[in-house]
This record gives C-alpha cells, structure tokens and sequence, in this order.
C-alpha cells in the first residue's frame, strides 16, 4: 500500500509542476476589444445582424397579412402597422453603428 501511495503522490506531484508552466502562459484577447467603443461596435453589429433578420421576416408576415386581408379592414389596419414600424425598425438598425459614434463623441471614448 505504502509503494502505491508513493507512486499517486509522485504523479500528484509531476502534474502540479507541470501544471505551473501552462498557468504561467499569457491569453491574449482575442476580440481585440481594448476600448468600450469597440465592444459597442461588436454588439450593434449583432443587433443589426439579429435585427434585420428579424425585420425582414416581419415585412414579410406584414407582407402575408395584406394578401390575406380579402377587403377587411382590421386586417389592412394589422398590415399596414406591422409593415410601418418593420420599416422603422430597419430604419433605426441601419443608423445602429452612428448611434455608437455619436454616444462615444459625446462622452469621449
């Protein structure tokens, strides 16, 4: 029992040293993101990504809803909100990145 104790504590033992070595290694950032304005920039890309997917998609269902209305008017009124503010959705992602540059002159990042 005491030999293999021993051979658990050598192997314990050669692992943590050289376990160390890797602990000591540097991990550079990745993402590059060294000032706020750039993780800013990275989440409205993905907004806009995300976004305009979804965007389109409702245009689309707008889209569907007009083609299915059959002349009632609930249905066009449903068509035509759901398309309008699609458009001003898109509207609003395409100027998503100015929104950043303008929030980062104003408070100097």
């Amino acid at each position: 029992m005491s030999n293999f104790l021993s051979k658990i504590s050598i192997t314990a033992s050669a692992i943590v040293i050289f376990a160390l070595s890797v602990f000591a290694q540097t991990v550079d950032n990745p993402r590059r993101l060294q000032r706020l304005q750039d993780l800013a920039g990275t989440i409205a890309a993905a907004m806009q990504a995300i976004g305009g997917s979804v965007g389109v998609i409702m245009i689309l269902v707008g889209a569907y809803y007009y083609t299915t209305a059959a002349g009632d008017a609930e249905k066009i009124k449903t068509a035509h909100r759901l398309l309008l503010w699609a458009v001003v959705g898109l509207a609003v992602l395409l100027i998503g990145r100015g929104w950043v540059a303008i929030v980062c002159s104003i408070l100097g990042c």
